[in-house]
């Protein structure tokens, strides 16, 4: 069997994805694609080695489990997202200290809120169970925006 087969047989096997793969072996998505394909235009051979890298060390990627994470953080990812994701961080990211906010995703809530409001209390509390906020809460955004909103029209005058 040669790599490529090799390669394509243990994506499909182990669900893995180009992306995981590029990330694994450092090369972007569109190289393993094309080299994948047989249509990429550079250094096959060195594509190939280190695909090969990336088979012989995967076997021993898939027997990893959260405990065996460097980090209480990693562990985390891994427990919370899976192994793939885990891995993928490493791979692409080390070295990297990330702090994600507890209200991360806070102004996409928002937008969304205000984007959905028709001004009826059904659309409050459905707002409030997508959202996983209190119908208080969102009444409030809509107040901070409405109160905005009326500021800028008045700065226009």
């Amino acid at each position: 069997m040669d790599i490529r087969a090799e390669l394509k047989n243990m994506m499909e096997e182990k669900g893995l994805t180009i992306v995981f793969v590029a990330t694994a072996i450092g090369v972007a998505k569109s190289t393993i694609s094309m080299w994948i394909n047989g249509t990429y235009k550079g250094d096959n051979s060195k594509i190939a080695d280190k695909v090969h890298n990336f088979i012989l060390r995967e076997p021993w990627m898939d027997k990893a489990t959260p405990n065996d994470m460097p980090n209480d953080d990693l562990k985390f990812v891994a427990e919370k997202a899976g192994m793939k994701q885990a891995l993928m961080l490493i791979f692409l990211l080390p070295g990297l200290n990330v702090s994600i906010p507890k209200n991360a995703l806070r102004i996409v809530k928002e937008r969304h809120i205000i984007n959905e409001y028709d001004g009826t209390r059904f659309t409050i509390n459905r707002l409030a169970v997508e959202c996983d906020l209190s119908q208080r809460h969102i009444y409030r955004i809509i107040e901070n925006h409405l109160h905005k909103s009326k500021n800028k029209d008045s700065k226009k005058d």
